[in-house]
Protein backbone atom coordinates (compact mmCIF):
# COMPACT_ATOMS: atom_id res chain seq x y z
CA UNK A 1 0.00 0.00 0.00
CA UNK A 2 1.78 3.04 -1.07
CA UNK A 3 -0.04 6.10 0.04
CA UNK A 4 0.73 9.40 -0.77
CA UNK A 5 0.48 12.96 0.62
CA UNK A 6 0.77 16.47 -1.48
CA UNK A 7 0.55 19.70 0.07
CA UNK A 8 0.57 23.32 -2.13
CA UNK A 9 1.23 26.65 -0.01
CA UNK A 10 0.97 30.04 -2.04
CA UNK A 11 1.01 33.53 -1.27
CA UNK A 12 0.49 36.47 -3.58
CA UNK A 13 0.38 40.10 -3.22
CA UNK A 14 -0.99 42.83 -6.31
CA UNK A 15 -1.07 46.62 -6.50
CA UNK A 16 -2.57 48.53 -9.01
CA UNK A 17 -2.94 52.31 -8.94
CA UNK A 18 -3.89 54.48 -11.81
CA UNK A 19 -3.35 58.42 -11.63
CA UNK A 20 -6.16 60.38 -13.21
CA UNK A 21 -4.88 64.25 -14.05
CA UNK A 22 -8.64 65.31 -14.59
CA UNK A 23 -9.82 65.71 -11.39
CA UNK A 24 -6.55 65.53 -9.60
CA UNK A 25 -7.25 61.55 -7.95
CA UNK A 26 -5.22 58.50 -7.68
CA UNK A 27 -7.11 55.32 -7.53
CA UNK A 28 -5.19 52.55 -5.26
CA UNK A 29 -6.46 48.69 -5.21
CA UNK A 30 -4.37 46.83 -3.45
CA UNK A 31 -4.86 42.16 -3.02
CA UNK A 32 -3.35 40.08 -0.78
CA UNK A 33 -4.63 36.35 -1.43
CA UNK A 34 -3.04 33.07 0.60
CA UNK A 35 -3.95 29.86 -0.24
CA UNK A 36 -3.32 26.31 1.16
CA UNK A 37 -4.06 22.63 -0.38
CA UNK A 38 -3.96 19.42 0.71
CA UNK A 39 -3.79 16.21 -1.63
CA UNK A 40 -3.90 12.32 0.02
CA UNK A 41 -3.88 9.57 -2.58
CA UNK A 42 -5.47 6.18 -1.04
CA UNK A 43 -4.03 3.37 -3.26
CA UNK A 44 -6.47 0.10 -4.10
CA UNK A 45 -9.35 1.79 -1.63
CA UNK A 46 -11.86 -1.21 -1.83
CA UNK A 47 -15.56 -0.50 -1.73
CA UNK A 48 -18.73 -2.86 -2.45
CA UNK A 49 -22.04 -2.02 -3.63
CA UNK A 50 -25.09 -4.44 -3.39
CA UNK A 51 -27.35 -4.61 -6.43
CA UNK A 52 -30.11 -7.14 -7.48
CA UNK A 53 -26.94 -9.60 -8.91
CA UNK A 54 -25.21 -9.61 -5.94
CA UNK A 55 -22.82 -7.58 -4.71
CA UNK A 56 -19.91 -5.56 -6.73
CA UNK A 57 -16.87 -4.87 -5.71
CA UNK A 58 -14.87 -1.80 -6.93
CA UNK A 59 -10.83 -1.46 -6.07
CA UNK A 60 -8.99 1.49 -7.31
CA UNK A 61 -7.47 4.56 -6.31
CA UNK A 62 -9.17 7.32 -3.95
CA UNK A 63 -8.21 10.75 -4.50
CA UNK A 64 -8.58 13.77 -1.66
CA UNK A 65 -8.09 16.76 -1.97
CA UNK A 66 -8.76 19.90 -0.36
CA UNK A 67 -8.51 24.01 -0.52
CA UNK A 68 -8.38 26.89 1.35
CA UNK A 69 -8.17 30.07 -0.08
CA UNK A 70 -8.44 33.33 1.80
CA UNK A 71 -8.01 37.06 -0.15
CA UNK A 72 -8.25 40.66 1.18
CA UNK A 73 -8.92 43.32 -1.07
CA UNK A 74 -9.58 47.07 -1.12
CA UNK A 75 -9.84 50.03 -3.17
CA UNK A 76 -9.14 53.63 -2.17
CA UNK A 77 -9.77 57.07 -3.27
CA UNK A 78 -6.63 59.70 -2.20
CA UNK A 79 -7.48 63.29 -3.60
CA UNK A 80 -4.46 65.24 -4.49
CA UNK A 81 -5.65 68.95 -4.45
CA UNK A 82 -7.83 68.26 -0.57
CA UNK A 83 -5.26 65.66 1.09
CA UNK A 84 -7.67 63.20 1.68
CA UNK A 85 -7.96 59.47 1.62
CA UNK A 86 -11.38 57.70 0.96
CA UNK A 87 -12.03 53.94 1.15
CA UNK A 88 -14.87 52.97 -1.73
CA UNK A 89 -14.18 48.87 -1.05
CA UNK A 90 -12.83 46.06 -0.04
CA UNK A 91 -13.70 42.60 0.97
CA UNK A 92 -12.50 39.38 2.89
CA UNK A 93 -13.23 36.29 0.47
CA UNK A 94 -12.50 33.53 2.02
CA UNK A 95 -13.12 29.30 -0.53
CA UNK A 96 -12.75 26.07 0.76
CA UNK A 97 -13.11 23.65 -2.13
CA UNK A 98 -13.06 20.18 -1.54
CA UNK A 99 -13.23 16.75 -3.94
CA UNK A 100 -13.13 13.17 -3.49
CA UNK A 101 -12.26 10.98 -6.56
CA UNK A 102 -12.87 7.62 -7.59
CA UNK A 103 -12.44 5.77 -10.74
CA UNK A 104 -14.92 2.98 -10.98
CA UNK A 105 -13.83 1.92 -14.33
CA UNK A 106 -11.56 3.47 -17.82
CA UNK A 107 -14.72 5.04 -18.96
CA UNK A 108 -16.79 5.96 -15.70
CA UNK A 109 -15.24 8.49 -13.30
CA UNK A 110 -17.22 9.18 -9.47
CA UNK A 111 -16.54 12.28 -7.75
CA UNK A 112 -18.22 13.51 -4.55
CA UNK A 113 -17.62 17.39 -4.30
CA UNK A 114 -18.08 20.85 -1.57
CA UNK A 115 -17.75 24.45 -2.15
CA UNK A 116 -18.09 27.24 0.23
CA UNK A 117 -17.63 30.47 -0.40
CA UNK A 118 -17.67 33.66 1.66
CA UNK A 119 -17.68 37.28 1.21
CA UNK A 120 -17.16 40.04 3.96
CA UNK A 121 -17.33 43.27 2.86
CA UNK A 122 -15.04 46.29 4.75
CA UNK A 123 -17.27 48.89 3.58
CA UNK A 124 -21.11 49.50 4.73
CA UNK A 125 -22.84 49.79 2.07
CA UNK A 126 -22.70 46.32 1.16
CA UNK A 127 -24.28 42.71 2.78
CA UNK A 128 -21.93 39.82 3.42
CA UNK A 129 -22.51 36.47 1.13
CA UNK A 130 -22.12 33.08 1.45
CA UNK A 131 -22.30 30.44 -1.49
CA UNK A 132 -22.04 26.89 -1.32
CA UNK A 133 -22.66 23.88 -3.39
CA UNK A 134 -22.38 20.00 -3.08
CA UNK A 135 -23.13 16.98 -4.74
CA UNK A 136 -21.88 13.86 -6.83
CA UNK A 137 -20.42 14.14 -10.52
CA UNK A 138 -20.64 10.85 -12.25
CA UNK A 139 -18.09 11.00 -15.48
CA UNK A 140 -19.14 9.05 -18.90
CA UNK A 141 -16.39 8.75 -21.27
CA UNK A 142 -16.56 7.54 -25.01
CA UNK A 143 -14.05 6.38 -27.13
Amino acid sequence: MNNSLTTRLEFSRDRQVSLSLNNNQIQEQIGKTISIGLGYSIDDFEFSIGTANGNKTYSSNLDLNLDLSIRQSSSAIRSLEENTHQPISGSTDINIQSTADYVLSQKVNLQIFYNRMVKKFEVANSFDTSNSSFGIKLRFSFG
